[in-house]
């Protein structure tokens, strides 16, 4: 009417079927001369038979990236390589480990298993913020055990906006100030320059060289012609991000030509007493 097995009973059905959940067993009790028995279906206990899994650790394995960071824990966003390494994954009842594989924002990384430790990955995380990768162990029962783990991420992006202008919109002495977005980490550095090239032959240039960020560069250019200004922000992981300006002619706000008698806003007065 019913058995008890022993724990080592137990180990023993569960070494008989290392491949599966189920198996079928077969009680036969037999008293003098006569033998009676019964069969069924026995099942894992999932909880019991579920793998096991350690340490979860990751590491930056860009040298790029990494002799900026200073730091293989600090993962730069869509620009770190990064692999993964787990220790400590058990099989449990006479099962065998199938596979392992790690899922980060969506992007599954298969890791190569041996001996209890699985190892791989060199893709990039496309993150502006940490995220939690999920490591997913599973047996030859088709038994999963999943582990998460956090991920330090360090956002990257370069990006700026300025002001240009002539001194009271007519002198050649002009002033730029770059105002950049960049994250400060490691050794990051930010490098801004700016080369000005004259609208109607760009062959004609002037090199307004390196600025700082938000401090305003002072420079010369000839008020008597237009000019096209370019920038370029960078810093140590980027290329150089390009923007547009333009100067156009001097122009003075209020002119007063004595001359004339006449006043010019914004132009130069063309007529008498005007």
């Amino acid at each position: 009417t019913s058995v008890t097995f022993s724990s080592s009973s137990l180990d023993s059905l569960y070494a008989k079927i290392p491949n599966s959940k189920t198996g079928q067993y077969r009680v036969e009790v037999t008293a003098l001369s006569h033998t009676d028995s019964k069969t069924g279906t026995f099942s894992v206990n999932v909880n019991a038979a579920a793998p096991e899994i350690g340490t979860i650790s990751y590491e930056d394995i860009n040298a790029t990236t990494l002799a900026v960071t200073g730091d293989s824990q600090n993962i730069v966003q869509s620009l770190s390589q990064v692999r993964y390494t787990v220790t400590g994954i058990t099989p449990k009842k006479s099962s065998t480990i199938s596979s392992v594989w790690i899922v980060v924002n969506g992007v599954r990384t298969n890791l190569t298993y041996s001996s209890g430790t699985a190892i791989g990955g060199s893709g990039t995380i496309n993150s502006s913020q940490n995220v939690t990768g999920t490591v997913y162990v599973q047996d030859s029962r088709g038994i999963q055990t999943a582990k998460d783990v956090t991920i330090t991420m360090q956002e990257h992006k370069v990006s700026a906006t300025f002001d240009l202008k002539r001194e009271d919109n007519y002198y050649s002495a002009s002033l730029l100030t770059v105002y950049a977005t960049w994250n400060e980490f490691g050794y990051n550095a930010l490098t801004i320059t700016a080369m000005a090239y004259r609208t109607d032959d760009p062959t004609v240039t002037v090199d307004i060289g390196n600025l700082q960020n938000e401090v305003t560069k002072n420079f010369t250019i000839d008020n008597n012609y237009d000019w096209t200004i370019q920038i370029k922000v960078k810093d140590s992981l980027s290329s150089w991000v390009t923007y547009t300006g333009f100067l156009g002619k001097g122009i003075p706000i209020i002119f007063f030509d004595t001359s004339k008698s006449s006043i010019g806003i914004n132009c130069f007065p063309q007529y008498d007493r005007s």
